[in-house]
């Protein structure tokens, strides 16, 4: 069994199917808005927002797009198989998706795609990925934490204030739902606190504890996280260099 000590991760299309199965079955919910069944699957809290309904389509639409990609990776001739024309399924029925409309017609339109299909593209390279000690995650979440009220409490213009709270926030986030999202979540959320850093480099660094401390807290997500992902490397190494004056 797996460590309950550790967060266990999977492939794009692992996650994927795990995610969606078990809303297969879930009658109980057809009369429910499918913007407000698909905040639920992904464990957005604010389920009544009608801007999370939207926004939890986008999240969906990007995990099926992270599973193709990963399919496409590892098989040969992908265009002219059955993996191909699962993708293609999935597309018009996200495509068609209406976030208002009930879930019982959302659900019998997926339902023979996650049920027949799906389990085929979980098979395509499934070699584990290592888990992920939940005490590295959690000191890395209470560093995000310090981070954020260092930025809301700084002198830093408000602009780049909201931004970089923003940006600190959805890496949180892609940790907080790990098990969802999974390394390439971390991954996006990252590289983008590493833009939003960059752009604004002069501003950062009049307060070079915070830009310590990003470098810091972005290094040690690229060993934990991202380990095997160049965009891991890459972001420790832009934030480092913040931290050399006249940058």
């Amino acid at each position: 069994m797996p460590d309950e000590r550790n967060i266990p991760t999977a492939t794009p299309p692992m996650r994927l199917y795990g995610l969606l199965l078990p809303y297969i079955d879930r009658g109980d919910l057809d009369g429910l808005p499918t913007g407000k069944v698909l905040c639920q699957m992904l464990g957005i809290e604010s389920q009544d927002a009608r801007c999370n309904w939207y926004s939890a389509h986008g999240d969906l639409t990007t995990m099926v797009g992270a599973a193709q990609d990963y399919v496409r990776q590892h098989v040969a001739n992908y265009d002219v198989t059955n993996y191909a024309r699962t993708n293609a399924a999935l597309a018009t029925a996200l495509g068609e998706m209406a976030v208002w409309d009930p879930w019982a017609a959302q659900r019998q339109k997926l339902e023979s795609i996650v049920r027949y299909s799906l389990p085929y593209w979980t098979d395509v390279a499934p070699s584990p990925v290592r888990d992920i000690a939940s005490s590295d995650a959690t000191s890395i979440r209470a560093a995000l934490n310090e981070l954020v009220e260092l930025v809301l409490t700084s002198d830093y213009p408000p602009d780049f204030k909201l931004e970089l709270t923003r940006s600190l926030n959805q890496v949180k986030d892609r940790i907080d739902r790990f098990t969802i999202f999974g390394p390439e979540g971390v991954k996006a959320t990252t590289a983008s606190l590493v833009g939003v850093l960059a752009v604004n480099a002069p501003a950062a660094r009049s307060r070079q504890d915070i830009v310590e401390k990003s470098a810091g807290v972005v290094i040690k997500i690229a060993d934990v996280f991202l380990k095997g992902y160049e965009v891991g490397k890459v972001a420790a190494a832009a934030v480092t260099r913040l931290l050399g004056p006249g940058q």
